[in-house]
């Protein structure tokens, strides 16, 4: 191992425990970097990770903590519209072998010259020249040294890599109006890892591939049917401990879209090394499962698949067993592989002199010929979601992966329609991640695979009572204000929902764009110019508005809406309506029906928390104001010394007097339309009961803005919730 040259004259040079980390890390040799935190989130103080080093290891713990918003920069930024984009370099229409490619890291001889015997020379490798072209997710070769470096961009395109349309972060049961809509597809973990093996392999094509370890992702790659990103996979042979074995670190980067290129500086999504050798080693015999407190597991595999978001290409469990405390007993059964790619000739015919994804496309007709099973993989990681549905503690339990320490195989690809004994466990946990591993055995009690250290970052989503992946007619995401609907009675749904930090990352947000909302609403999601907390606002805002629907809806008609198949419009007045979101093929089973009466709406925030109602009420509107928010100034400007005088006479505390005055008079501005102008003063109170029932009107200019006339006088509940400290109202057309 050579040690780090450091060439920067006007800096101090590194400490020797940096340059030693640096060097550690370069050459990817594993470091448990969680040992030197404590659970506290303070770094350990040891003066062999102390200056620089202890800041690298500051910034990787810091990027553990905020891995979800890292990984989905790139979401957010695809997000942001589909107009005016810089162009994207297109694939190379001569790919060529790279004669300054990268050599091998490290010294070391590889096996026997007759591994790598009979290969064409260098200047004549092309896409179908590869050692290997079978291997279906390989990419167009950039550059290539036989045994020693390859280098291949790769396009990922749902039309084509129809597998990832199974693997959809949101869940799948989205919509009745458009039974296709599903959540964002991303790039399965097991996926990845097969990559990573097809790219080694090429390096000595006549080895296989027995193991993946140190397995880092930083990154999810996701999948866009319009403007699909493309990445770069390099592979380089790297120094062995072992005579018989080659070790080659696998990088994977993300090179963007015509929206957001990266192709400059590539966005690393995963890391690894593939070790290689001339056969499998010997299977062992798989050890029993010693589960501590074992019964039979009572979660069943339908429930087990609602509560993922794999659909049918993926789901291969076929019996849930034995559960303990620290694992899961469960059958698995090997799943066809022909679907798992779609050809789309004429869509590729573009780039069919460079071979991007040309050859798996003509190949696809039969079974894609993996050097592994990764569906089979992904489907052994199943069962432990079924573990975690049996516990009593549901919280944090939506879970994906980031590193995996070993993946090693002890046999080729099995046949379709094979069945495995699958044994899951629980290594450990954490509040912000939880660490499984499998194995999964043969008909004979033999391991065919087996995946050690998979960790799983938790993300805190409502999940004991709602779903987030599972069917979205079923589940609401927020809940009903009881307090209010004990006031205003039947005739209104209401909704509150606490806006979630896990779900406002941009990526999660995406995820639940693609199932909440109608087409139209996407567009205006994708194309929204904002800060991310004003559409992190909008988005909410949505959630509950589209809840207060489901319910308003539910209590008429006894049935269940989808959110996505409810749209949100403003009516003649600039009041929020909700309509029937249209279908491209119309039928009888729509729901709602294309001419059904949707209820009018309103929509509050406060904090990070936000209101909805919905009823069959025209002119109406909610409000909410904290308790403690209102000052001297609110006060002074909202109400006139009769209103207040008023008010105080129902309570005599100020700031609860102000918050209920401030309240009402601006759910009287949305129940018109128009909303508070430029004068709290243009909105009147004129009585107010015990109950805290206010009666009001608009009053000059807002008057004479309403599209209506203003003619009405309105009818304002409120109600105080003490726990919280806040005001909620709620107006209405007075009845006359």
């Amino acid at each position: 191992m050579r040690r780090s040259q450091w060439t920067h004259n006007d800096k101090p040079p590194p400490s020797r425990s940096l340059t030693r980390l640096l060097q550690v890390l370069a050459h990817h040799v594993p470091v448990d970097l969680w040992t030197l935190h404590h659970p506290d989130g303070a770094a350990v103080g040891s003066p062999i990770f102390s200056g620089g080093a202890a800041r690298v290891m500051a910034a990787h713990l810091e990027t553990m903590e905020q891995m979800l918003a890292e990984q989905s920069e790139i979401m957010q930024q695809y997000l942001i519209g589909r107009g005016g984009r810089a162009k994207r370099r297109s694939p190379r229409m001569a790919r060529r072998i790279d004669s300054d490619a990268p050599s091998k890291v490290s010294d070391g001889d590889l096996p026997h010259d007759a591994l790598l015997q009979d290969e064409p020379p260098v200047d004549e490798w092309n896409q179908d020249q590869l050692p290997r072209p079978e291997l279906p997710l390989t990419g167009a070769v950039i550059s290539f040294k036989p045994g020693e470096q390859l280098t291949m961009e790769r396009c990922l395109d749902p039309q084509f890599d129809h597998y990832a349309t199974h693997h959809t972060v949101g869940g799948r049961e989205v919509s009745s109006i458009n039974p296709r809509q599903c959540g964002l597809p991303v790039m399965p973990m097991t996926f990845t890892l097969e990559m990573m093996m097809e790219a080694a392999i090429q390096l000595s094509p006549k080895l296989v591939a027995i193991r993946i370890s140190r397995v880092q992702l930083s990154r999810w790659l996701a999948f866009y049917r319009n403007d699909p990103i493309s990445i770069r996979i390099e592979a380089t042979r790297i120094e062995s401990d072992e005579a018989d074995r080659v070790n080659v670190l696998v990088r994977v980067s993300d090179l963007g879209n015509r929206e957001e290129p990266y192709v400059e500086k590539p966005k690393l999504a995963a890391v690894g090394t593939v070790t290689l050798a001339t056969a499998y080693p010997d299977a062992p015999t798989a050890d029993p499962l010693d589960l501590t407190d074992p019964e039979v597991c009572q979660t069943s595999i339908k429930t087990m698949y609602n509560n993922l978001f794999h659909g049918e290409l993926f789901q291969g469990v076929r019996e849930l067993k034995t559960i303990g405390r620290d694992g899961i007993e469960s059958k698995l059964q090997v799943l066809p592989r022909e679907d798992l790619f779609k050809p789309c000739v004429a869509q590729y015919d573009a780039l069919a002199s460079d071979g991007v994804n040309r050859r798996a496309t003509r190949n696809n007709e039969r079974e894609a010929l993996f050097l592994g099973d990764p569906v089979l993989l992904d489907v052994s990681m199943h069962p432990n979601a079924a573990w975690h549905l049996e516990q009593a503690d549901q919280t944090g339990r939506i879970m994906l992966p980031f590193e995996v320490k070993n993946v090693e195989f002890f046999g080729p690809r099995p046949a379709v329609g094979t069945t495995f004994q699958c044994h899951g466990r629980l290594d450990e946990q954490s509040p912000r991640h939880f660490t499984h591993g499998v194995v999964t055995i043969d008909s004979e009690g033999r391991v065919w695979n087996r995946i050690d250290g998979v960790r799983l970052w938790r993300f805190y989503l409502p999940f004991h009572e709602v779903n987030f992946h599972g069917p979205k007619n079923v589940y609401h995401l927020s809940e009903e204000i009881e307090p209010l609907t004990d006031v205003v009675g039947s005739s209104f749904g209401t909704a509150q929902f606490r806006w979630l930090d896990d779900l406002a990352q941009p990526t999660l947000l995406r995820a639940a764009a693609e199932v909440l909302l109608s087409d139209h609403e996407f567009e205006v999601f994708l194309n929204m110019r904002t800060e991310h907390e004003a559409k992190v606002r909008w988005m909410f805002g949505r959630v509950v508005a589209k809840d207060a629907v489901r319910r308003w809806w539910f209590a008429r008609h006894g049935r269940r809406l989808f959110m996505a198949d409810i749209e949100t419009d403003h009516d003649r007045c600039g009041r929020p309506v909700a309509k029937p979101r249209l279908s491209d093929s119309p039928s009888d089973d729509d729901l709602p029906p294309p001419d059904a009466v949707m209820p009018h709406l309103s929509i509050a925030h406060w904090k990070k928390k936000s209101y909805a109602i919905a009823s069959e009420h025209v002119a109406m509107g909610i409000d909410v104001v904290g308790v403690d928010e209102v000052d001297e100034n609110v006060h002074n400007a909202a109400l006139s010394t009769v209103e207040m005088t008023m008010l105080k006479e129902i309570m005599s505390n100020d700031k609860r007097s102000t918050a209920v005055g401030v309240a009402a008079k601006t759910a009287i501005g949305k129940a018109t339309g128009v909303g508070v102008l430029n004068d709290w003063r243009d909105i009147e109170l004129r009585s107010v009961d015990a109950s805290l029932t206010i009666t009001g009107r608009p009053t000059g200019r807002l008057r004479e803005a309403c599209n209506d006339g203003g003619e009405h006088d309105y009818t304002v509940h409120c109600i105080h919730v003490e726990s919280e400290r806040l005001i909620i109202a709620v107006a209405t057309v007075a009845e006359r």
